[in-house]
């Protein structure tokens, strides 16, 4: 081999160093600020759930309700999402330890099942309180809104084309206008 190509190839492993360990300080940093935001510190922007209510077209009295809603989720569920972050946190050490302790990591099972029980719960509320609020059109469009942009749902061809609002289509017939 050149002394060229060794050069480069040095360089280049130092880069690949140098990226991993930013993105592992990163990492550490992101886990720190998440793990020192307590949820009665938390709020949620002034401006959530007000696009979507704008985009549902709602009227004065709707949007309030509907962005209270939506507002009333974000609350309930930063702590519990804090909570499973931490609880999935435990149950990796505890099953990458040299030696895993299976009633440590039932128990941890446990709790991580209970909190996201508890966040589906509130979920499910908060989109039933929702639908309460909305006319059929509206419910249309937010149902769609949710089942094209649920977790797990993202990747390619998943979103609206340009990032735009996806059109209502209601089951067995053609978008409503």
């Amino acid at each position: 081999m050149k002394r060229g190509a060794l050069v480069l190839l040095l360089l280049l492993s130092l880069g690949a160093n140098v990226g991993l360990v930013g993105l592992a300080i990163g990492r550490r940093a992101a886990g720190e600020r998440w793990r020192s935001v307590g949820a009665g510190e938390f709020r949620p922007p002034e401006q959530f759930g007000r696009r979507m209510a704008d985009r549902l077209e709602l009227g004065d009295d709707q949007r309030e309700r509907f962005v209270e809603i939506q507002r009333r989720l974000v609350e309930r569920t930063a702590a519990g999402r804090r909570r499973i972050a931490d609880l999935r946190a435990e149950l990796r050490r505890e099953v990458l330890a040299a030696e895993p302790d299976r009633a440590a990591l039932e128990a941890a099972l446990d709790r991580l099942a209970r909190e996201e029980s508890t966040l589906n719960r509130a979920f499910v509320e908060s989109v039933l309180d929702s639908r309460a609020v909305l006319d059929d059109r509206q419910a249309e469009r937010y149902l769609l809104f949710l089942e094209r942009f649920a977790p797990g749902r993202r990747g390619p061809g998943t979103e609206a084309p340009g990032g735009r609002w996806p059109r209502a289509e209601p089951p067995g017939g053609r978008p409503r206008r």
